[in-house]
């Protein structure tokens, strides 16, 4: 019985590009969430409620920031933010108050308790990302613009797959 031979890191075909990028992806997640997890459980959060405080923290104006945007920011599903946001409050992290503009929309904010957990946790927070920074060069910077770009690729792609396009689409680049 013969036996598929993995590809090595530099192998240059696509046929197994998008398996590769999902697993280089998954395995940086992994490092980011043991780093979260690291600052959500100073906090006593779990790291997806860790992540909905951050994304607050950098969406958030003064009025706060629709449950939405925070869903597409971390790319689930509104429910989930809703869920999460609720045993947020009731930790007393955020707050959630309906917009003066529609009160049927919900704005989160942080709480001053939660501010003052996360002032507290800055130091860690700015030494981390300065180790990154400093150790990855201007790589992680030009890293980050690539995959913003890989995103809306994927995310085109996503369309294409759920139209079933992808069956009459020709081999090669699109070139639209």
């Amino acid at each position: 019985m013969e036996t598929k031979q993995a590809e090595g890191p530099q192998s240059s075909t696509t046929d197994n590009l998008l398996q590769r990028l999902s697993w280089e992806v998954k395995q940086i997640h992994g490092c980011l969430s043991e780093v979260q997890k690291f600052w959500a459980t100073r906090v006593g959060v779990t790291v997806s409620q860790w992540n909905i405080l951050m994304a607050i923290s950098h969406l958030a104006g003064d009025e706060g920031v629709r449950v939405h945007v925070v869903s597409e920011k971390l790319a689930v599903d509104a429910s989930f933010v809703t869920a999460q946001s609720q045993l947020l409050e009731s930790k007393g992290l955020i707050y959630r108050k309906p917009s003066a503009i529609d009160r049927r929309v919900v704005l989160l904010a942080l709480s001053s308790k939660a501010q003052w957990q996360i002032e507290e946790l800055s130091g860690s927070m700015n030494a981390v990302n300065a180790y990154v920074a400093n150790n990855a060069s201007g790589k992680a910077h030009r890293l980050l613009t690539e995959l913003g770009e890989l995103k809306s690729v994927l995310k085109r792609a996503e369309l294409l797959t759920a139209s079933d396009a992808l069956r009459h689409w020709p081999r090669g680049r699109d070139t639209a």
